[in-house]
């Protein structure tokens, strides 16, 4: 239960893991089977994580330019540090 609960967290579908439990309660003649789904969702977990790094990166550049953009306001206004 509580890999399934990983799966989930990762974002498996509630059909995959049906499939994934099904293989399991099956036996060890499902082993490569449940080998290539859990396969295929590493390769899903690891497109997710580099899309969530590029969109956590566009983020810090976004507040890197507000920052700026409000220390410059503050220096030309003589606020900074007040």
């Amino acid at each position: 239960m509580r890999f399934l609960l990983r799966l989930r967290d990762t974002g498996m579908s509630i059909a995959k893991m049906r499939v994934y439990s099904e293989l399991r309660a099956a036996g060890d003649q499902t082993l490569e089977s449940r080998m290539t789904l859990l396969r295929q969702h590493d390769a899903e977990v690891r497109q997710q994580i580099e899309q969530l790094r590029a969109n956590r990166r566009a983020l810090r550049d976004k507040i890197a330019v507000y920052q700026s953009q409000i220390d410059a306001r503050e220096r030309s206004s003589g606020t900074a540090g007040k």
